[in-house]
């Protein structure tokens, strides 16, 4: 990849991260597909199911079947067929990321009751993989998952019922439950992600700006040179919004210990 399609590249992956949707818009709660983990003769495949569903729906994998989707990925023997899936398994994890690489997916899962309410904390959310294609998944108290269709703000139109809304606000059945502490531990976790994006994007394109630099030392090619004004602007945008994310999470951790 020549210097100049890094540079669309990072550039491109900024404005994303830039216009690509705000934390603050981030949902409650889930709409997912059912399914009750059994199919092809075998049973609590939850998981799998819903990675299933998700590439029938979305990666217009019609014909694939949960039995060819376990022999691709290869880590899953005929005594797994019956066994519930489980992140902390090293042999479930190894082949949940081969199928994120296989497929090109990050899977995220978040935990939810069983109303659909997420619940939320920086601890509980899992990631595997790092694709393009992006799963949402649920799960339902510890083994139980499925495909999220939807993440809604409440429960309009939703076959949840997962709160109330009492004066303009959030009412959970269970009362030690705290919205506005739910609500910043996911401006929190999401803050952390964008934090994470902006440094990776900022030290690819300055190992690109050194190149460029490197480069235009033996050459007087006005499209380099230009290249290398246009980096430099762009890691200073990157940079200072960096600056301020990094304010508004110091900001938010605050607020969240005084809750």
């Amino acid at each position: 990849m020549d210097n100049y399609k890094k540079y669309l590249k990072y550039k491109n992956k900024y404005l994303l991260l830039k216009y690509g949707g705000s934390h603050q818009n981030r949902k409650l709660y889930v709409q997912t597909i059912l399914n009750n983990g059994s199919a092809e003769n075998m049973t609590n495949q939850c998981f799998w199911i819903s990675i299933l569903q998700f590439l029938k729906k979305n990666l217009n994998f019609s014909d694939l079947t949960l039995k060819t989707l376990r022999e691709t990925i290869g880590r899953l023997d005929k005594s797994s067929r019956h066994t519930l899936f489980d992140s902390n398994d090293p042999i479930f994890r190894h082949a949940a990321s081969l199928v994120a690489e296989i497929f090109d997916l990050t899977i995220t899962i978040y935990p939810v009751n069983s109303n659909g309410k997420i619940l939320y904390n920086g601890n509980l959310i899992d990631k595997i993989g790092n694709g393009i294609n992006k799963v949402n998944i649920a799960q339902f108290g510890i083994y139980h998952f499925q495909l999220i269709k939807h993440f809604i703000d409440n429960n309009k139109d939703s076959e949840f019922i997962p709160a109330v809304v009492v004066n303009g606000n959030l009412k959970f059945e269970n009362n030690n439950i705290d919205s506005n502490k739910i609500k910043l531990e996911i401006l929190i976790i999401d803050l952390k992600s964008d934090i994470n994006d902006y440094k990776n994007t900022l030290n690819e394109l300055d190992n690109n700006l050194k190149d460029m630099n490197i480069m235009y030392q033996y050459s007087d090619d006005l499209n380099l040179y230009n290249q290398i004004l246009s980096t430099t602007d762009l890691i200073n945008e990157i940079t200072q919004k960096l600056k301020k994310t990094e304010q508004e999470l110091s900001t938010y951790n605050l607020l969240l210990s005084e809750i």
